[in-house]
C-alpha cells in the first residue's frame, strides 16, 4: 500500500491529506522523464560529433589522409615505370625489331586506353575520390603496356636464338648466273609492256635463254609448284621468318609442294610461259605478303663491283611480262 503524503494548509492550519496519483499518471511521467531524457541525449550527441571529433572521427581521418599519402607515392612510381617502359619501347622498335626485320610495334598498339571500360563507369558513379581512379587507370595500363612489351621480347629472343637458322633462309643470292644474263628488268614503278599503263612491278626480270637453270635463292619449304596465271608456270618457297620469294614463267619445275630445299639448290629452268613475250624469270622476295626490291639480297655472292654491274644492266623497262 503506498505511504499517504500530506500538505499543510493555513487557513486551517492543519495538515490535510493529498489525493494519491494513479498508476497510469506515474507511467506517464515516468514516460515524459524517458523521453525528454533521450531527447538531450541526442542532442548532445549532435552538437558534439558537429563541433567536436569522436576519437573514431580522429582514427579514420588520420588513415584517410595516410592512403592519400601512399596513394600519391604509388602514381609517382607507376609514372617512373611508364616512362622508363617507353624507352624500352623505343629501343625494341628501333633497335631489335629493324636489326631483325619485324614489323614495328606501333605507338596506338602500345598504349591502350581503359576509359570505356564498364568497371571505371561503376566507379566513378559511386564517388570515388578522383586519385583511386586514376591510380587504377594507370596501373591497369602499366599492366597491359608491359604484357604487350614481353609479347614483343618474346618474338625478338625467338628470333636472336634462331638466328643461324635465320641467316640461311633468308634469300640472300641471285636466282640465276648472271654471267648468263643479257638484261634485267627493275623493280618498281613503270610503264607495263603489255597495256601500256604506268603499273608497280613487284620483282626483278631476269632475261636469259630458255632452259637456263634457276636456283633457290635460300633454304625454306616449296609451297607452290603449278601453273599460276600471267606467272605461267611458278614455284613458290616459304623460308619462314615472313619471306618467301617467287620464281615465274618456268619452262620446267623440278620441285614438289612440301618439298625442303636448301639454299643454291637448282629448282626449275628459265622458261617463256604466261603472261611473257621473251624467255626471262620474274623473280620476288616478299616479307609479311608485302614485295621488297630483291636487289638488296644479293649479299651472299657479289661483290660491290659485281653489284654495281648488276645495276648498270639492270633497265626499266624489262621484260614484256
Amino acid at each position: 500500500m503506498a505511504k499517504a503524503r500530506y500538505s499543510f494548509n493555513p487557513d486551517t492550519l492543519s495538515f490535510e491529506a493529498l489525493p494519491t496519483s494513479s498508476l497510469k499518471t506515474k507511467f506517464l511521467r515516468v514516460l515524459l522523464f524517458f523521453v525528454v531524457s533521450l531527447a538531450l541525449s541526442f542532442l548532445y550527441e549532435f552538437i558534439y560529433s558537429k563541433f567536436f571529433d569522436t576519437p573514431k572521427t580522429i582514427r579514420l581521418k588520420k588513415q584517410y589522409s595516410e592512403l592519400i599519402l601512399q596513394y600519391e607515392f604509388l602514381q609517382k612510381k607507376i609514372n617512373q615505370s611508364s616512362k622508363e617502359l617507353s624507352e624500352v619501347g623505343l629501343r625494341d622498335n628501333n633497335m631489335y625489331r629493324a636489326v631483325l626485320g619485324l614489323p614495328e610495334m606501333t605507338f596506338p598498339l602500345r598504349e591502350t586506353d581503359f576509359s570505356s571500360t564498364d568497371w571505371y563507369k561503376q566507379v566513378i558513379n559511386e564517388d570515388v575520390a578522383n586519385i583511386v581512379v586514376g591510380t587504377s587507370y594507370q596501373l591497369d595500363r602499366l599492366i597491359k603496356r608491359t604484357y604487350l612489351q614481353s609479347k614483343s621480347l618474346d618474338d625478338v629472343a625467338v628470333l636472336t636464338i634462331n638466328m643461324e637458322e635465320m641467316a640461311e633462309c633468308v634469300p640472300a643470292i641471285q636466282p640465276v648466273d648472271l654471267k648468263k644474263i643479257r638484261k634485267i628488268g627493275n623493280y618498281g614503278w613503270r610503264s607495263d609492256p603489255v597495256h601500256g599503263d604506268r603499273r608497280h612491278h613487284d620483282g626483278l626480270d631476269f632475261s636469259g635463254n630458255v632452259g637456263l637453270p634457276i636456283y633457290v635463292t635460300g633454304n625454306g619449304r616449296v609451297t607452290r609448284a603449278e601453273r599460276a596465271g600471267n606467272y605461267g608456270n611458278l614455284v613458290e618457297i616459304d623460308h619462314g621468318f615472313g619471306y618467301t620469294t617467287r620464281y615465274a614463267h618456268l619452262s620446267a619445275i623440278l620441285v614438289k609442294p612440301g618439298q625442303r630445299v636448301k639454299r643454291g639448290e637448282k629448282i626449275a629452268l628459265m622458261g617463256n610461259t604466261g603472261k611473257s613475250t621473251g624467255p626471262h624469270l620474274h623473280y620476288e622476295v616478299r616479307y609479311m605478303g608485302r614485295p621488297l626490291d630483291p636487289r638488296n639480297f644479293f649479299s651472299n655472292d657479289l661483290s660491290g663491283t659485281e653489284y654495281n654491274k648488276m645495276l648498270q644492266i639492270t633497265s626499266h623497262d624489262g621484260v614484256r611480262d
